[in-house]
């Protein structure tokens, strides 16, 4: 079992990568937010048409980088 694991593909040594620097590194999951634009703010169990819609990144962690790096 062991020489197994000592010639596995995941035992060996990797090529050497380019140092780079960060301050944040964010782990998550990217998600897609469907927003739409009404005129306004609907009753309850009323039904209103949209104006305008539209698509954007979202997520937790991807809103917290764009704030950060925004922030500076």
């Amino acid at each position: 079992m062991k020489t197994q694991l000592a010639n596995s593909p995941m035992n060996q040594p990797t090529p050497d990568l380019p140092s780079c620097t960060f301050d944040v590194l964010g782990l998550g999951c990217a998600c897609l937010d469907f927003l739409g634009v009404v005129p306004r703010m609907p009753d309850l169990d009323d039904e209103i048409r949209m104006v305008t819609s539209s698509q954007q990144g979202g997520g937790e962690v991807a809103t917290a980088l764009v704030t950060l790096s925004k922030l500076g």
